[in-house]
């Protein structure tokens, strides 16, 4: 149908598209270096097609008595001056603009890879032996008590107890009771269960 036949013309197009572009672009940066070097008379593929000449003031156009007065004083030196700041800023175009393009896939990248960052594996448990403690087999239960939570308040470590054992036991060590790490009273953080707050509510 004509519908397929305008999408696969579209979709052909689409992906032909950025290399003639690049081709367009790249043959018209040729010319530009090349006129720019004295190595062809025309400054674009455009201008080679319609035989358009852009004539560079020459140290004999200066010094011939039909020229301006303001001619003469165009010397090769002059010449060879302006060609040369001429490159430069054209190839400074050049760099910073590539800079530029990398700069921001490098910061494509780094936030590609910033979306979906691996999560960090559990400390490791190291149990205070003068408590006799042991993991809780139900997840519900709070390590300290054995028994289900109440409160749950989590440790700097990211384990889960009841509000009053974490507390009691952070007061006098100052610690998390499973794995050791510096754990102050004022880093716990409380957690609140879904069907607690919709209860409270």
């Amino acid at each position: 149908t004509r519908n397929s036949r305008f999408a696969k013309i579209r979709s052909l197009y689409l992906s032909v598209y950025p290399y003639l572009h690049m081709t367009q672009e790249g043959s018209i940066l040729a010319y530009n270096f090349s006129y720019l070097l004295g190595k062809t008379a025309y400054f674009s593929p455009w201008s080679h097609l319609l035989r358009l000449v852009v004539r560079r003031v020459t140290a004999a156009d200066a010094s011939s008595p039909s020229s301006s007065p303001g001619m003469s004083q165009l010397t090769d030196e002059k010449i060879a001056r302006v060609r040369n700041i001429a490159i430069g800023v054209v190839s400074s175009i050049l760099v910073f603009g590539w800079l530029a393009k990398w700069r921001i896939e490098l910061r494509r990248l780094r936030r590609q890879k910033m979306t979906d960052p691996p999560f960090p594996p559990p400390p490791q448990i190291r149990i205070d032996q003068n408590l006799r403690l042991r993991p809780a087999t139900d997840p519900k239960c709070c390590p300290l008590c054995q028994q289900p939570r109440i409160h749950p308040v989590a440790s700097t470590s990211g384990f889960v107890f009841c509000k009053r054992c974490l507390t009691l036991y952070v007061r006098d060590h100052g610690k998390c009771p499973l794995t050791g790490h510096e754990c102050p009273e004022s880093r716990l953080i409380r957690l609140y269960e879904a069907q607690e707050v919709v209860d409270r509510q």
